[in-house]
């Protein structure tokens, strides 16, 4: 499929392609070029198919407490936290960003997840929750800056400074929200506008220096970065301890759905998996394969992109199984080597080394 979006006085194509149930551009006919400029410079997406719920009413803060595993009972206004939603069993649903705001909530999930998550935050409204859950995101759209100069042409051509990582603030001009995001080749930044105000936002931040990037670039950066995604490495068949999602889990905070299963495994170390990187020298592999030792199952194989000398990949592999530079094979057909790789600054809580003080005790939601 193939398109052409209108950027400054030129045209640039786009290759079309179907991800979740959402048309999404591939790329725009250099994949190499999209994929240098989110490293050395500043690219943008097109991230309106991500979904974007809102959150009002006195208790939305309360709700989102009991719903999912970060803190927010000290959110700041014009701050942001990533937080996972579990379910009963501490199985993913969602990993998403909140951006706190003075009367409302901004909630940025994964592509495909949007109708499943507000459709489940609905079913714990109690009658007497004074809360409203909205999905904004066939009204809105969204963009997202990647790259070592994100952040500066956010500021040349938006105006907008961040005073942290996952800052959030408006930008009434240009009738925008703006919140730091998952950083990528070294910076990360969305940018929500209302749905007819994208095109000239798009023409804007092209025109000042950014290159269009689709995503096959997106992707194959993601897994580099080791992010997981929805449907891949983030479904009810996980957790996020196993994700290696530490920093979106508090240990200390009180009751939310999941929490006694997430706090049982933490405080008696009982992590079945780890989320590791996996390096291929082939790209005859299948998604969803078995990863083997010695002919045994010790995981399973969930995001891989082709590479210039093979592939590279993330998998959920066993916790014995799962050392840096160890070799695994890949079960489809003939089997395929894949040597296993650290996930860059993610595990900040090495399982076996130290306990958690969390209770674990039962909670109601």
């Amino acid at each position: 499929m193939h398109t052409e979006f209108t950027t400054g006085s030129a045209r640039v194509p786009a290759n079309l392609t179907q991800v979740n149930g959402y048309i999404v551009a591939a790329d725009y006919g250099d994949i190499g070029a999209e994929l240098r400029a989110v490293q050395t410079d500043v690219a943008v997406m097109d991230r309106s198919a991500w979904g974007r719920l809102q959150l009002m009413g006195r208790d939305r803060l309360d709700f989102l407490q009991r719903m999912s595993t970060n803190d927010f009972a000290d959110l700041p206004p014009s701050a942001g936290r990533a937080t996972v939603f579990t379910d009963a069993r501490g199985r993913m649903i969602d990993r998403a960003l909140v951006y706190g705001w003075a009367d409302d909530i901004l909630i940025v999930n994964s592509l495909g997840a949007g109708h499943r998550l507000t459709s489940w935050l609905r079913g714990f409204i109690f009658y007497r929750d004074q809360v409203n859950v909205s999905d904004l995101t066939s009204a809105t759209a969204m963009l997202t800056l990647y790259g070592p100069r994100a952040a500066e042409l956010a500021h040349s051509a938006l105006g907008v400074s961040l005073d942290t990582e996952l800052g959030f603030t408006a930008v009434e001009a240009l009738r925008a929200l703006v919140g730091g995001t998952d950083p990528l080749g070294g910076g990360g930044i969305n940018v929500v506008v209302e749905a007819d105000d994208f095109p000239a936002l798009w023409e804007r931040v092209v025109g000042a220096g950014a290159t269009p990037m689709g995503y096959t670039a997106y992707e194959r950066l993601r897994i580099a970065a080791g992010w997981p995604a929805y449907d891949h490495e983030i479904t009810d068949t996980y957790n996020p301890l196993e994700a290696g999602l530490l920093s979106a889990v508090s240990f200390t905070k009180g009751c939310y759905i999941g929490q006694e299963v997430i706090a049982r495994t933490d405080t008696y170390q009982k992590l079945k998996q780890h989320l590791m990187g996996l390096r291929f020298r082939s790209a005859d592999v299948t998604l969803g394969a078995p990863l083997q030792v010695g002919g045994k199952n010790v995981g399973a194989l969930t995001s891989f992109v082709p590479t210039e000398d093979g592939g590279i990949g993330l998998g959920y592999v066993r916790v014995a199984y799962a050392a840096p530079g160890a070799t695994v094979q890949v079960a489809c057909g003939e089997p395929v080597d894949a040597e296993l790789v650290a996930l860059p600054g993610r595990w900040t809580r090495p399982y076996g080394m130290e306990s958690s003080d969390t209770s674990d005790e039962d909670c109601e939601v």
